[in-house]
C-alpha cells in the first residue's frame, strides 16, 4: 500500500525530512517550448562585382568603370554580364521568402529577346575575368526574363538560388546572364545600367531579398500544481510538523515545505 511503501523509504528515529517522489505530466513540469511567428525582413543589395565579357575581345577585361554592362546577341560579338552581391548579412538558417534582382536598361536594340541568369560555379572578379576565362555555369537557366521593346526595369527570379547560398549548398558565386539564342546575324540585346552608373543612382543594380530568421523559442509560463501527502516515522506512526524536501526529478530542482502544524500532513 501507499503507506507502507512510505514506511520503507523512511529510516531512522522521527525522521524529520522526507523526499516526496512526484511524477507529473511533462507539460505541467516541464516548460514547454512555444514558437513565435517570424517577422519577414526586406533588404536591398548592392553589387560588389558586375561586369560583362566580349566574344569580340576573348581575352580583354571588359570592366573599366563603364556605366553600363551589355547582354548581346551578335555573331562574333556575344557579350554576356556577371554579376555578383554580398549576401553574408543574411542570418544562417533563414528562410529565403523572395529575391529578385532587378536590373535597368540603358539602351536597347528594339528587339524582344529572352535573357537567362545562370548560377556561375566559380569565382571570378570583375577586373580580371574575359570571354576566355570566364566561369562555368549551370547549364539550367535559374530564370529567363523577356526584356520586351523598351527601356526600364527588369528582373529575374534567384529565390532558390539565394536559398541555397545561404544554406551552404552552394558558394556563392554570382550569376551570368546572357542571350538565350546567341550569334544572331544582326545586335539584338540590351545594356543595363551598372553599379559605377552616377547619374541617377537609383537605376542601379540591386538584389531584394525577403526572409524570416528561424524563430527563438520562447518559454511557456509554468502550469501550476499541488502536491501534498503524509508523513509516517520507521515505526509506522505519524511524523507531525517536519520539514519536507520536494524533488522534480525531472529537473533535480527542489522545493522545502512545512507540515500542517500538529499533523503529519503536508
Amino acid at each position: 500500500t501507499e503507506n507502507a511503501s512510505l514506511k520503507e523509504k523512511l529510516g531512522g528515529d522521527k525522521m524529520k525530512k522526507v523526499k516526496a517522489i512526484c511524477i507529473m505530466g511533462f507539460v505541467a513540469l516541464i516548460a514547454a517550448m512555444m514558437v513565435m511567428p517570424a517577422a519577414a525582413t526586406t533588404k536591398t543589395f548592392s553589387p560588389d562585382n558586375d561586369t560583362f565579357v566580349d566574344l569580340s575581345t576573348p581575352d580583354a577585361p571588359c570592366d573599366d568603370d563603364h556605366d553600363a554592362f551589355s547582354v548581346w546577341s551578335w555573331a562574333g560579338k556575344n557579350k554576356r554580364a556577371l554579376i555578383h552581391f554580398d549576401l553574408s548579412s543574411i542570418p544562417s538558417g533563414a528562410t529565403i521568402v523572395s529575391a529578385k534582382l532587378k536590373l535597368y536598361t540603358k539602351a536597347h536594340s528594339g528587339h524582344n529577346r529572352t535573357h537567362n541568369i545562370h548560377r556561375t560555379k566559380a569565382s571570378w572578379t570583375e577586373n580580371t575575368v574575359t570571354w576566355n576565362n570566364q566561369p562555368d555555369i549551370v547549364s539550367t537557366p535559374t530564370d529567363s526574363t523577356s526584356i520586351g521593346t523598351a527601356v526600364g526595369w527588369k528582373e529575374w527570379d534567384v529565390t532558390t538560388d539565394v536559398q541555397a547560398f545561404v544554406d551552404g549548398t552552394y558558394p556563392n558565386y554570382g550569376w551570368l546572364i546572357k542571350d538565350e539564342i546567341e550569334s544572331a546575324s544582326s545586335v539584338k540585346g540590351a545594356n543595363y545600367y551598372s553599379k559605377e552608373y552616377t547619374d541617377d543612382p537609383t537605376k542601379r543594380p540591386y538584389l531584394e531579398v525577403t526572409y524570416t530568421e528561424a524563430p527563438a523559442p520562447q518559454p511557456r509560463p509554468f502550469t501550476p500544481f499541488m502536491i501534498d501527502g503524509y508523513v509516517y516515522d520507521a515505526a509506522g506512526s505519524p511524523c507531525n510538523g517536519p520539514d519536507v524536501q520536494i524533488t522534480n526529478l525531472n529537473t533535480s530542482e527542489n522545493w522545502s515545505a512545512t507540515a500542517v502544524n500538529a499533523s503529519n500532513r503536508y
